[in-house]
């Protein structure tokens, strides 16, 4: 959002503008003019004409502000231009009236008007307050500009933290480029300690890398062959190559640093009723001035009081701080949010996230991880649970299915040896058969391995146990005889039940959405402390849609379930890696649910602060109008037109630095390692 120029061309404003504003200030208000000039009609036109030539400058420097304040003028929306509108409204009034009494001072030195004349017309030159308001509008930006950019620092220094060079191999040779040259498919040499230009997929090599920077997790994180590394993570003490996926402004780290930034320029419900209230304050505070200035001109003051209480008017509702209060909470929102590895990509979702009272949590790859695995070993007397495994593994390799791939990744980490079967066919959703040293082998489903074998009544009782308790049973035969089983099941995260307890605590109804069998359900919720009310069962995708729809209520979900998310109020999307979901406003970089409560947290200190902020400003205004308008003038309380400018820049400046100021340093929640399987071996 271009709240503010950039703040070299600021700085450089507010140089030129206060080398003049000063000695003006001094020329005008505090020195004894009347005693040092007299009657004197040459000293009070070189004295005019100092005063117009200090204030000329301060003009052209500010061509800008009269720009914009044009361009506010003619829109339905001016935002922050409002600002600029009044402190141009203010100024050129000023100046008008400067050169009236500049002329007539020049009338006096020509044709020899009176003395009273020559100086009352030398006494109300407002080239001074002119200047002064163009200054103090000035110092504001600047102040809100500096503010602006230290509060987005943690974007930029994830943006500074990518490799200004990488080493790509041409033909299996290591050849070093610029950052930028690395394109899409191009094989990255990633040695130890090196940061990653792009995203990309391992090829070759085992290290750990860390993504702290992305995620906010400092743990590394193992990276092998087929795992996915991400632009700006640190490689460990091993060497990888990758290949090249998404580079440039297509990366991880860019998305969510545009995710970040963009925030701010997003309108938040509560921010936006209050600007529409201030954006009608131009024409507002126009028609406030005129009627101040007309009632002190009925009630008997001087027109240069009466226009210098109008101008009052106009300078101290410069609503600089009301206006750019929603930007700058959400900025700050957004980026203590980058830290801990939350992306608000919109102001609505903040809002919807504070408002928040229940939260609907799916339940795969949020409570529990996204790949089933296996929880329990069953074996025989003559098949122990070891060979049993082996043999599993062995015919399972043959399959893609998610459960055959638990079985192969508790053999490799068990470090158990494949049994080599041939033959293997297979019948969908069922199971598998094959041949092992000459013998019959078959795995799958119950109903599937009774045209094998006849089950013992042990394996029976266990398969009936492990699918009371929601884990699933896979039976094994050999040679016609039955060989054990293998229960699997989704492993709930450890991380969870903490994380639905954060929940709890902050006031928030937890409930479990599941396409599983009640049985299973039930018990996963009560893993994490869900009681069956708080459980709905048996979804198809579309009555998880309807469910979703009808509560109206946040949604933690994976990337995939995009419709649904964008039925929720709001989609909070898990696991992302900072890649962009459209329909979610909230995104979660890595897939721990303990993110969750904090964002919440997040989002409802950022709209209280707001809430505050506006209340507050309003006041002010409220206060510094009446001030400026002389309603205390009886007790000889009067607010000098650069006093209402000097004090419309404070509120701005005050208002931002406290909606700026970072949030307390909350380390991102480090995902917990997953639950070990229990390993049990039975004997018949």
């Amino acid at each position: 959002m271009d709240t503010f120029e950039q703040p070299e061309i600021l700085k450089k404003r507010l140089g030129v503008s206060l080398l003049c504003t000063v000695p003006l200030a001094v020329l005008a208000w505090l020195l004894p003019v009347n005693r040092i000039l007299g009657a004197s009609a040459p000293l009070s036109l070189v004295y005019a004409v100092v005063q117009g030539a200090l204030t000329v400058p301060v003009c052209v420097v500010s061509r800008p502000v009269f720009r914009r304040s044009l361009d506010a003028l003619r829109s339905e929306h001016p935002g922050a231009a409002a600002q600029d509108a009044l402190a141009a409204l203010a100024t050129v009034v000023c100046l008008i009236y400067s050169v009236y009494r500049f002329g007539q001072v020049a009338g006096c030195f020509l044709m020899g008007f009176d003395e009273e004349l020559l100086m009352q017309a030398r006494a109300s030159l407002f080239f001074a307050p002119a200047a002064c308001i163009l200054t103090c509008n000035s110092a504001a930006s600047l102040a809100g500009a500096l503010l602006w950019q230290r509060a987005a620092a943690p974007a930029a220094a994830l943006q500074a933290a990518l490799p200004n060079s990488a080493c790509v191999l041409r033909d299996r040779n290591p050849c070093t480029v610029s950052a930028d040259a690395v394109r899409e498919g191009d094989i990255v040499l990633l040695r130890p300690g090196d940061v990653l230009p792009a995203d990309g997929v391992v090829l070759e090599g085992q290290s750990s890398v860390e993504e702290s920077l992305l995620t906010g997790d400092p743990t590394p994180v193992d990276k092998h062959k087929g795992c996915t590394v991400f632009a700006g993570t640190r490689n460990g003490d091993s060497a990888l190559i990758c290949r090249a996926t998404h580079t440039g402004s297509d990366t991880a780290l860019a998305h969510i640093c545009a995710a970040a930034r963009g925030t701010a320029g997003t309108p938040v419900p509560l921010a936006r009723q209050a600007e529409r209230l201030f954006s009608l304050c131009v024409p507002a505070l126009a028609g406030l001035a005129v009627v101040v200035l007309v009632v002190w001109l009925l009630l008997g003051l001087p027109f240069d009081a009466a226009l210098g209480r109008a101008v009052a008017v106009l300078a101290a509702g410069c609503p600089l701080a009301a206006l750019t209060a929603g930007p700058a909470a959400l900025l700050a929102c957004s980026m203590a949010g980058l830290k801990q590895g939350i992306l608000f990509r919109s102001g609505g979702g903040v809002e919807a996230a504070a408002n928040a009272k229940t939260v609907l949590l799916q339940k795969s790859g949020t409570i529990t991880t996204d790949r089933p695995e296996v929880v329990e070993l069953v074996g025989t007397r003559n098949v122990p649970a070891r060979f049993l495994l082996g043999m599993a593994a062995g015919l399972e390799s043959q399959s893609d299915d998610p459960m055959a791939q638990a079985v192969m990744r508790r053999a490799l980490a068990d470090k158990i040896k494949l049994s080599a079967v041939q033959n293997v066919t297979a019948v969908p959703g069922q199971g598998l058969c094959g041949k092992f040293a000459g013998k019959t082998i078959a795995g799958g489903s119950e109903a599937f391995i009774a045209a094998h074998c006849e089950l013992t009544p042990d394996l029976k009782e266990a398969g009936d146990r492990l699918a009371a308790e929601g884990i699933t049973p896979l039976y094994f035969s050999l040679d016609g005889h039955a060989a054990g089983l293998i229960g699997i099941s989704e492993m709930v995260k450890k991380s969870s039940r903490e994380a639905v307890q954060a929940m709890q605590a902050l006031g928030l109804e937890v409930v479990l959405l599941t396409a599983d069998p009640a049985a299973t359900a039930c018990r996963t919720g009560s893993l994490v402390g869900l009681d069956e009310a708080h459980v709905v069962s048996g979804l198809t995708p579309q009555t998880f849609a309807d469910e979703v729809r009808s509560r109206r209520a946040a949604l933690v979900a994976g990337p995939a379930d995009a419709g649904a998310l964008a039925d929720a109020v709001p989609g909070i999307a898990i696991g992302t890696h900072g890649r962009p979901v459209d329909c979610a406003p909230v995104q979660l970089v890595h897939g721990d649910l303990a993110c969750v409560p904090g964002a919440v947290k997040l989002a409802r200190r950022t709209t209280a602060r707001l809430r505050r902020a506006l209340t507050g400003v309003t006041v002010y205004h409220i206060a510094a109008l009446l001030l400026a308008a002389g309603m205390l003038a009886p007790f000889g309380v009067v607010l000098p037109p650069a006093a209402a400018a000097l004090a419309s820049a404070l509120a701005a400046v005050v208002t931002l630095a406290a909606l700026l100021r970072p949030e307390p340093d909350v380390p991102a929640p480090v995902p917990a390692p997953e639950e070990s399987a229990p390993q049990t071996e039975a004997s018949a």
